[in-house]
């Protein structure tokens, strides 16, 4: 998977050498940190944008503030 130009095992520096590194990227039982990586990706793409740019959610980035976005129930 490619992320900003780069592998994901590449951002992520090495782990067990290439074998480990394209087993990150393409195996399934990885396929839960691979979205969480993008998604840490896109979070800091979307700071860095508000920063410069107005954007929708911009006045929440960087507030701390979750009260909006709990679920309800057990």
């Amino acid at each position: 998977m490619a992320v900003g130009g780069k592998a994901l095992s590449q951002r992520a520096g090495p782990v067990g050498g290439v074998e480990g590194g394209e087993a990150i990227n393409s195996a399934p039982e990885y396929a839960e940190l691979r979205r969480v990586c993008l998604a840490r990706v896109a979070a800091e793409w979307y700071r860095g944008l508000s920063r410069v740019k107005e954007t929708t959610y911009g006045d929440l980035v960087d507030t701390g503030d979750i009260d909006d976005w709990r679920i309800n129930g057990p």
